[in-house]
């Protein structure tokens, strides 16, 4: 929240084990926090005060008429600002966020997505949502703990194995594109 409430432009998402886990992390802990931010924080948002599927800093919509448009044509009306930034999630799918831009993906439970999901088919669709070709404009926090390696462990095992920091490429970026704590 702290994040897209200084950011412009910009989309912020969360994926878990399930869609119902993502949407509980999303409703439980992001929207209350922002609710709480004091209101010298907190940017003009467009929605409901409590949204389900996306928290959006942006200006609220108003009708078109011709009476408004002929009204602000005529009259200096103030001009609201807004981010245009949102925070949203996604089922879990592998194909979540495929083709969108974030700047930050938060991966919830990633140790135990189970079959017919797979965290490394979705990672590598993901990544890309995060670079603007080679550049990287956005980041991603994936934690976890580990479930049994045949309930989605070993494919979370794998992507932690391949983002050994001391095992770097000539850009200086791991097998992954992550690095492991």
């Amino acid at each position: 929240v702290n994040q897209a409430t200084t950011s412009k432009d910009s989309r912020f998402g969360i994926l878990s084990k399930t869609g119902a886990d993502a949407k509980k992390m999303f409703t439980d802990k992001v929207v209350p926090i922002s609710t709480n931010y004091p209101f010298f924080f907190k940017p003009i948002q467009d929605g409901m005060e409590r949204p389900k599927t996306e928290l959006s800093y942006k200006v609220p919509s108003r009708r078109l008429t011709r009476r408004s448009i002929a009204a602000s044509a005529y009259t200096e009306e103030e001009i609201q600002e807004g981010l245009d930034t949102t925070i949203d999630w996604k089922n879990t799918s592998d194909n979540s966020y495929d083709g969108e831009k974030l700047q930050l993906l938060i991966h919830d439970e990633s140790g135990k997505w189970e079959k017919p999901e797979n965290i490394l088919n979705n990672w590598r669709v993901t990544k890309t949502c995060l670079r603007l070709g080679s550049k990287i404009i956005g980041k991603c926090m994936m934690g976890s703990t580990s479930n049994a390696l045949d309930k989605g462990g070993r494919n979370f095992k794998n992507l932690f194995m391949d983002s050994d920091v001391s095992k770097r490429n000539a850009n200086g970026q791991t097998k992954t594109g992550l690095y492991s704590l």
